[in-house]
């Protein structure tokens, strides 16, 4: 790999920095920009900042030697002198201007974060560019955490991305691993003594609404899913499609809210789980997200479901599909404000999706049904499922109320007895009000896989009215 300016001199060649110490702004835990220019180094101890601490950082060096990246420095902490000496490796990520590390722990400290970042004068509203050191270690004695932003020079930035491309090159990594080592590194808390696992699973169950023989569709859109965890958020439907496919389109540029009325930033910045419901215009659909945030940055992954609830009449079934259009995780920069994706077709996962539809009664009955869907794994058979109760019942909910399942190859029809009186016989008085899907084992996670369930009801009068529910466990992967 070529080497430009300086870096043409020796491989181990080691850049200093004398800087002087200052302490973040209390209420935000950003720089100003007149402290960004004066080229110093923020080290605050608490995320909230609500106490000024005594804690400086200065005499930072970079050197490379073997592939690795060093880096040291004099911090004062807690009244305390440690001399840093910290060993990594660094990955470039994909826009060419951010790096990340992967670094050892010291004896006295665990490095949970080491990025380094290129702004444009634009991005920052500066006069320059700059780049930014970010900086976390977490002391092991107590579990408190030390957050470092730093203006470290172009040239250091330069040297720092060629390490990091020559590590890539070197070890030959295949872009799936790649990626993923980059979702680890922006973890915090993977290197973490003090933090806490939490789960990174949550089911769902919901019920959409119902749809009749006239083919009219009501959406309970006040209805709520079942997890409490879920935060509901209010987007624009088409503006936010516009977005997503624009991330797409233009997956290194820099994304700005402001050209995409009533997409909320919240949907980019809160952390936790959010879900937002369209349904006033068809396909119908539904956003699942969610968002890790810390300190300087937030990434967000989500998903975007087209939902099908319709009676088609060429087939004369009524239908019920998620397909997953959009997936990817994006980084929302709380310093400059930027958004880019961080990675596209990358999903929240939904798996063991099951979905139904029916709760007939009287003399309206399913007659057949068929499964299809293109999921991970790439099934070719699914899991047919129905409820067959007796003729007296009611169905109050769906799910609970299958009580048959067999495998059949997608796509295939499979039939019932065609009448109410047929079914009652054959069945001991039983009839089939609900038909579902089963997708257990098999998961959602990549843009076009797409899962539904459809029925033929027999109707003497023809005067009917089904609803639909669906239950699923949505997996997430940048906790």
């Amino acid at each position: 790999m070529k080497r430009v300016g300086l870096l043409l001199l020796s491989f181990s060649l080691i850049f200093t920095v004398f800087i002087s110490p200052i302490h973040a702004n209390k209420e935000t835990g950003v720089l100003s920009e007149s402290e960004v220019k004066e080229s110093i180094a923020t080290v605050t101890t608490s995320e909230d900042e609500k106490d000024e601490l005594n804690s400086i950082l200065q005499n930072i060096t970079f050197g490379y030697e073997n592939g690795k990246v060093t880096m040291g420095g004099q911090l004062t902490y807690n009244e305390n002198n440690y001399d840093l000496s910290l060993l990594g490796d660094l990955y470039p990520i994909p826009n060419g201007q951010s790096v990340l590390g992967d670094f050892e722990s010291s004896e006295d400290f665990n490095v949970l974060l080491f990025r380094v970042k290129e702004y444009s004068s634009e991005s920052i509203e500066s006069e320059q560019d700059k780049t930014i050191l970010y900086l976390i270690l977490e002391d092991k004695q107590n579990g408190e955490r030390i957050y470092i932003q730093q203006e470290i020079h172009a040239d250091e930035f330069i040297a720092l991305l060629q390490e990091a491309n020559h590590f890539i090159n070197e070890n030959s990594m295949k872009d799936d691993e790649f990626q993923n080592k980059l979702l680890e590194l922006m973890n915090v808390d993977r290197k973490s003594s003090y933090s806490i696992n939490s789960s990174n699973s949550f089911e769902i169950e919901e019920t959409l609404g119902t749809l009749n023989s006239e083919g009219e569709v009501f959406i309970n859109k006040n209805n709520q899913i079942s997890a409490s965890s879920w935060t509901q958020i209010t987007a624009d439907q088409q503006n936010l499609l516009n977005l997503l496919n624009d991330i797409k389109q233009e997956p290194l540029e820099t994304l700005n809210l402001e050209d995409y009325p009533d997409v909320p930033e919240s949907l980019f910045k809160d952390d936790g789980l959010k879900f937002s419901p369209f349904f006033t215009n068809e396909p119908y659909g539904r956003l699942y997200a969610y968002t890790a945030e810390s300190k300087y940055w937030s990434l967000t992954q989500l998903s975007y479901v087209s939902i099908i609830w319709r009676f088609n009449e060429a087939s004369e079934k009524i239908e019920f599909q998620f397909s997953l259009d959009h997936g990817m995780i994006v980084e929302h920069d709380n310093f400059s404000g930027e958004m880019k994706v961080f990675r596209l077709n990358a999903p929240i996962g939904i798996e063991n999706l099951q979905m139904a539809h029916g709760g007939l009664e009287g003399d309206h009955v399913y007659i057949n049904m068929v499964v299809n869907g293109s999921l991970e794994g790439k099934p070719n058979v699914g899991k047919f499922v129905w409820g067959l109760i007796p003729y007296v019942n009611k169905v109050y909910n769906l799910i609970d109320s299958l009580t048959g399942t067999q495998t059949f190859p997608l796509g295939n029809e499979h039939d019932f007895e065609k009448t109410v009186e047929a079914q009652m016989i054959q069945n001991n008085g039983k009839v089939y009000r609900v038909v579902s899907n089963n997708f257990s084992g098999y998961e959602l996670n990549s843009e076009g896989h797409y899962a539904n369930v459809k029925g033929q009801i027999y109707s003497i009068n023809n005067d009917w009215s089904v609803s639909s529910d669906y239950s699923a466990l949505f997996r997430v992967n940048i906790q």
